[in-house]
């Protein structure tokens, strides 16, 4: 399971990073934020919540919100976003997703589906229902996770949004004591 769960961790890291670097050239520009103090004041939507530095490592923040934001991110799949927005009466408008990259090699995708619980829409990211997460508290907030010895996955939910860390447990819970 552990083999699983790093090949899903690779995956996701990937999807993540060409979600950052990549998108149609119709997109308009992402925000992007990084260095010390809050990201809140550049970042749209989710994005706006990842600090820019959470006291144990610094964040290079990219966000999109709206039409954009569905269309160019990778690590779920736009027209399953498109449909799940549509089943809730749901615009492309309510959504937002945010990659943050830390200067500690944290990696940290959010998403938010304004006013639609997390739970409904967490399947949405790849392995996240069928690999073997295990319910741990870190950094004060219940999260699922998949961990090795050296890195994991944790996955926060709370309302209508959604992070995952991929990263050591340490930064995960220094993110995680910044967050709602």
């Amino acid at each position: 399971m552990r083999a699983r769960a790093t090949v899903l961790a690779l995956a996701v890291v990937a999807a993540l990073l060409a979600s950052a670097c990549g998108g149609s050239s119709a997109t308009a520009a992402p925000t992007t934020a990084s260095g010390p103090g809050p990201s809140a004041s550049a970042i749209p939507g989710v994005g706006a919540l990842i600090p820019a530095d959470d006291g144990y490592e610094t964040f290079d923040v990219f966000g999109q919100q709206g039409t954009d934001a569905v269309n160019s991110v990778r690590v779920m799949n736009p027209e399953d976003v498109h449909a799940i927005l549509a089943a809730n009466g749901k615009t492309a408008d309510d959504f937002s997703y945010a990659v943050a990259t830390g200067s500690q090699g944290t990696v940290v995708t959010a998403a938010q589906i304004a006013g639609l619980p997390a739970t409904q829409y967490v399947k949405l990211i790849p392995g996240a229902s069928t690999v073997d997460l295990t319910k741990e508290r870190v950094g004060g907030k219940d999260v699922l996770a998949s961990e090795n010895a050296n890195s994991g996955i944790w996955i926060y939910l709370t309302g209508d949004q959604i992070f995952v860390v991929h990263g050591t447990k340490d930064a995960a819970a220094a993110l995680f004591q910044t967050l709602p």
